[in-house]
């Protein structure tokens, strides 16, 4: 008897320890299963938010990318009418729009998020690295192009033409603008033809990096949207 007693309280040992392992297994994979829960909502949160405010990126691109091509229309004007006897009331609004200087200010609220928690927190290895460019690589550059590259900073060319060819320019009141010289042939001097002609190669080269950032932001709005699918 005594040697079934043993083997009884064995075998109940064994089964009690048993019940706690699977008992400890279980409960390690219901916790592993809700962190990954946790870190799957979390990453489609804030992958969400890097879509929203990459959508208000496009908005800005956009608008900086028109206006560049608007001022390419505006400098084409002004070298149309050089040759004019008449002094053309344009001239003034043409030159402003030539001249404007534009600046990318990217939403980046989601991806500083992003970065504190860990970028590891995408999965997805092929749209992480392409996030990462985006905000890393392809903003960054824009950024330091409008900021730091001079002959892309237009307001100086714009206040010598107007303080040589202007004796007054209120861009808000177009009957106070007066010009020095009723003939616009002064557009042919060279110090406003060459400034001209530089400001519209300037031009041409933030119209192609602007519109390669759009096409890079389009296809992560894409990305985007199939990874929520």
């Amino acid at each position: 008897m005594s040697d079934n007693k043993r083997r009884i309280d064995f075998l109940q040992i064994i089964i009690e320890i048993g019940v706690i392992t699977i008992g400890i297994l279980i409960a390690y994979q219901l916790n592993s299963w809700n962190e990954n829960r946790k870190l799957k909502a979390s990453e489609r949160s804030i992958l969400k938010e890097i879509r929203s405010n990459l959508e208000l990126d496009l908005i800005d691109i956009n608008s900086n990318l028109s206006g560049h091509e608007n001022a390419l229309r505006s400098i084409d004007s002004l070298q149309k009418i050089a040759s004019g006897n008449e002094f053309d009331s344009r001239i003034p609004i043409y030159l402003f729009d030539s001249c404007r200087d534009f600046l990318f200010l990217p939403q980046t609220s989601a991806f500083e998020t992003l970065k504190a928690k860990g970028v590891n927190l995408i999965t997805d290895d092929s749209l992480r690295i392409r996030i990462l460019r985006v905000y890393d690589f392809s903003y960054t550059l824009l950024i330091q192009l409008e900021r730091d590259y001079l002959a892309g900073q237009f307001n100086d060319d714009f206040q010598e033409i107007v303080g040589s060819y202007f004796l007054s320019y209120d861009i808000t009141n177009p009957e106070s603008i007066q010009p020095r010289y009723k003939n616009p042939s002064w557009l042919n001097n060279s110090d406003v033809k060459t400034k001209l002609d530089l400001i519209k190669n300037e031009r041409r080269f933030y119209r192609r990096a602007y519109a390669g950032v759009q096409k890079e932001v389009e296809d992560l709005i894409k990305d985007l949207d199939r990874s929520f699918e």
